[in-house]
């Protein structure tokens, strides 16, 4: 809060009035111009009410060789005599190699007196921030990045922003041009023969290289997961005539037993012979809160990748899981696959039972009943009508 009411004090510089014959003209800029961005000053006449068109100019200092901008505004009584042209001076035409603060002047012309002010002027348009996917990579694996570029009324800006690349020793190996209004997460491919350590991730505004901004991440030769992923469905089929919804727990702990902050990115799908079919309206993200979360497969959703549900008996149901801490630094992906999709949660066989009925003589009845999966089912309840 204190920077920004230093901003606020030094936002705006006013002009020593001219006086001519009588009148007063008042020039009023920014405390600091900044490139590539729209800024507005006032130019004021009181005692004046002859209609003007002054011109407005902005030239760099001390030499005022290049005229950086221009614009011709009307000034009349029915304003009040008072203008807030916009300008926007281009960063492509200044010198960016000095080190030294730099200004610029700012002009206005075509009224009885000439007014006239020198500014500072800044580089940093806006801000940039990039993004990756991890924290940690291996050789030959893809770094997933996005950047997003706003002005100082955090406002997306479109300007072309270079992402480079950078080795442990500083080594430029990648350098693109990125255009910031797309969202999209680009990738990087790391080489197979790549330096071990930190690298790093350079975004900068194509006409302003000296500001940067940095994301780190490392690349290691082997990494393993610190935490596993454990996932308990609510039933080992899924019944296919019924109406309960599908759930699967996830449990997420770090190796050392500590539990997980993060999230899940959780998909439902249907195995059918060797081919795997997803249901893209089952993609949900879920909160992993102290280590637990619950995914819920809805029959909705179910029956709105596959109208016909009977199609699906005798393939199987899968769940594909990715956890993500909170930090995004590591990622584990895990399945639970073979889920019999069934109409009838038990199989009964009839084990050890006598093919014929001899009159006179007892007849035993032995079943054995079985989940779906081959396994045996306890304490099912089972009636014999002859």
């Amino acid at each position: 809060m204190e920077g920004m009411a230093l901003y606020l004090v030094a936002a705006l510089l006013i002009g020593f009035p001219g006086s001519s014959h009588g009148a007063l003209y008042t020039l009023i800029t920014p405390g600091v111009l900044r490139t590539d961005t729209e800024e507005q000053i006032l130019v004021e006449a009181h005692g004046d009410n002859a209609p003007k068109q002054p011109v407005i100019s902005v030239h760099d200092f001390p030499r005022r060789q290049k005229t950086l901008f221009q614009t011709r505004v009307d000034m009349n009584p029915a304003g009040g005599m008072l203008v807030t042209p916009t300008i926007k001076i281009p960063a492509k035409e200044l010198n960016k190699e000095s080190r030294q603060n730099q200004y610029v002047v700012v002009k206005v012309s075509g009224l009885p007196l000439e007014l006239e002010k020198v500014v500072l002027l800044s580089y940093q348009s806006g801000f940039v921030f990039i993004q990756t996917d991890k924290g940690i990579y291996t050789p030959g694996s893809p770094v997933r990045y996005r950047v997003f570029s706003m002005d100082y009324n955090m406002h997306r800006m479109d300007k072309t922003v270079i992402v480079e690349f950078q080795t442990p020793e500083g080594v430029v190996v990648n350098s693109n041009p990125v255009n910031p209004s797309s969202v999209l997460i680009r990738p990087y491919n790391l080489p197979e023969l790549v330096s071990f350590g930190t690298w790093k991730a350079v975004a900068k505004y194509e006409h302003s290289p000296e500001e940067s901004y940095t994301a780190y991440f490392d690349v290691r030769e082997y990494v393993l997961p610190s935490f596993e992923v454990r996932l308990q469905p609510s039933d080992k089929f899924l019944y296919i005539d019924g109406n309960k919804n599908f759930h699967v727990s996830i449990t997420a702990r770090y190796l050392y037993g500590k539990k997980v902050e993060g999230v899940a990115f959780v998909l439902f799908g249907v195995k059918i012979d060797d081919a795997k079919k997803s249901i893209p309206d089952s993609l949900t993200r879920i909160p992993i809160i102290d280590g637990d979360g619950e995914a819920i497969l809805k029959r909705d959703t179910l029956r709105s990748r596959f109208q016909n549900l009977n199609e699906l008996v005798g393939h199987t149901l899968y769940a594909s899981v990715t956890v993500m801490t909170e930090s995004g630094s590591d990622m584990v992906v895990t399945e639970q696959s073979g889920i019999h999709i069934v109409t009838s949660p038990y199989q009964i066989y009839f084990t050890k039972t006598p093919k014929y009925f001899k009159p006179g003589m007892p007849y035993e009845l032995t079943v054995y009943v079985t989940n779906p999966d081959g396994s045996p089912a306890a304490n099912v309840p089972v009636v014999s009508e002859a």
